[in-house]
């Protein structure tokens, strides 16, 4: 799982996630609401991003990994 730095878009990071994933990974790039990515976006406080993040690669991850325990 690939988490995005403060205030960037996951598409920053695709050829990180395409560079692993050639090399046999399976990646995933998450996007985090209301992380200032956007200068129209809406923004939260600091410790308010700090404690949705955790969460939101949580939910970025349990999909995958429900699948890979289906198999």
């Amino acid at each position: 799982m690939v988490s995005p730095a403060w205030s960037q878009g996951y598409w920053e990071y695709i050829y990180l996630g395409t560079r692993l994933a050639s090399h046999g990974f399976v990646v995933a790039v998450t996007e985090h609401a209301e992380d200032w990515q956007w200068p129209w976006s809406s923004g939260t406080d600091i410790p308010v991003t700090l404690f949705n993040r955790p969460r939101d690669v949580s939910l970025g991850l349990d999909p995958i990994l429900s699948n890979r325990r289906k198999s």
